[in-house]
């Protein structure tokens, strides 16, 4: 997690990747960069650039990524080793940008899970398994606390269920 005076757009080329075996046809790695505000909810949310934080994720793509995910997807996937999704937050509709503020300082005692889906639409799918969706990747945040910048509790202060 970073804190960020605006926000930074393909993180990736300003971070240190890790080092996995790279995959045949794909780029190896997908970053996930969900940028959000920190400063007070407006009404209106236009094209805010204030300061915020990134929580950027790293996934390693699947083995089989070529067989799971469809063919219509995979042609719009390009780069030598990573692929990058910027989520804005900043640019929600103004109850989801509330919601995420008034449950902030509670995020630090719970658990988030996070899942990035591929919406196929009718007219793009080949097979009847490509319909809805299918989950592109997930991940499970426990007691991270967004107030004060991302601190991931120490082992002493987990329960034993953790």
């Amino acid at each position: 997690m970073f804190i960020c005076q605006f926000k930074v757009h393909h993180i990736a080329q300003h971070i240190e990747l890790p080092h996995v075996k790279p995959h045949d046809k794909f780029p190896w790695l997908l970053i996930v960069n969900i940028q959000m505000p920190t400063y007070p909810v407006k009404m209106l949310p236009g094209d805010s650039d204030e300061e915020g934080m990134s929580l950027v994720l790293c996934f390693k793509i699947s083995d089989c990524f070529d067989k799971e995910v469809s063919s219509n997807f995979q042609e719009c996937i390009r780069g030598p080793n990573y692929f990058e999704i910027d989520l804005d937050v900043h640019r929600f509709k103004w109850m989801s940008r509330l919601g995420l503020e008034r449950f902030r300082d509670r995020l630090k005692n719970g658990i988030l899970d996070f899942g990035l889906t591929i919406l196929v639409t009718t007219s793009q799918a080949r097979k009847q398994q490509e319909l809805p969706e299918q989950v592109l990747c997930c991940v499970r945040l426990n007691k991270i606390d967004f107030v004060n910048h991302g601190q991931i509790p120490t082992l002493g202060t987990l329960d034993d269920a953790d």
